[in-house]
């Protein structure tokens, strides 16, 4: 019984990221680095699975050193990679759940993502339900809403954003549009060069979903802002792909 226990664990591993990886893909279209690496995994996991005790027998059996090194040093990468991969997602969740706003003189910056015509998509409807949750509580609280127009778009993103908001009764008086980002290191600068420029509270609550969260609260505070977290949860079937997607994001602003 005990023989079947890993193989069968590595095979339903593989089964979970399979379907996490064709989800996106095959209902949503989203072709990111995270889906495709789970599919990947997917599959590796899956094929480990069913030739487990053939891969096993020839490690015990093989007399050759450089066969059994070969063998532990793939199993070393993998769990190296797993312990790699929850350090990262510990990170991101205590900075999506555990930095919650503050009482106080506060700027929302919503950070913008996909609009489709002149509506947000599903995850930018999230982090704007979130923002006029927080807004309707803080009658003072001005709001920043941040993204440019991409190349597929109709609209600015902040113009889509800012619109939503008045629609769901939040005082156009109280929103800025900053229309010009097309990424999140530009989202915080420009954001924050329009909270210098009106003369806005450098205390800011970011709305963004959580796995976005951390990478977002370090581009505050590279341009002089002290973030707070205000997470949006994206669909839980797009979870897994993005978190491990945002791994990469996170790599490369420290790299470059």
């Amino acid at each position: 019984m005990k023989k079947k226990i890993i193989p069968s664990f590595l095979f339903l591993m593989g089964i979970f990221c399979l379907l996490f990886s064709l989800i996106p893909i095959c209902f949503y279209h989203i072709f990111n680095l995270g889906a495709l690496l789970l599919l990947a995994v997917g599959l590796f996991f899956i094929s480990i699975g069913i030739f487990w005790h053939p891969l096993w027998n020839w490690y015990r059996q093989t007399p050759k050193l450089w066969g059994k090194r070969l063998f532990s040093i793939g199993c070393g990468v993998c769990l190296a990679g797993i312990l790699c991969l929850a350090g990262f997602f510990t990170v991101m969740a205590k900075a999506a759940y555990f930095t919650p706003p503050q009482e106080g003189d506060n700027t929302v910056i919503v950070l913008g993502c996909l609009i489709q015509g002149d509506s947000p998509s599903q995850m930018l409807a999230g982090r704007l339900d979130k923002a006029v949750t927080y807004l309707q509580a803080h009658p003072q609280t001005r709001c920043i809403v941040s993204g440019g127009q991409g190349e597929n778009e109709d609209y600015t993103e902040a113009y889509v954003m800012a619109e939503y908001l008045v629609s769901h009764g939040i005082s156009p008086d109280r929103i800025l549009k900053e229309e010009a980002s097309t990424d999140t290191e530009e989202n915080l600068l420009f954001s924050a060069q329009l909270i210098q420029s009106e003369g806005l509270s450098e205390d800011v609550v970011i709305v963004t979903d959580d796995f976005h969260m951390f990478r977002a609260m370090e581009r505050a505070r590279q341009n002089g802002l002290t973030p707070t977290a205000l997470p949006s949860q994206p669909p839980w079937a797009l979870t897994p792909c993005y978190w491990l997607r945002e791994v990469f994001g996170i790599v490369e602003m420290y790299l470059f």
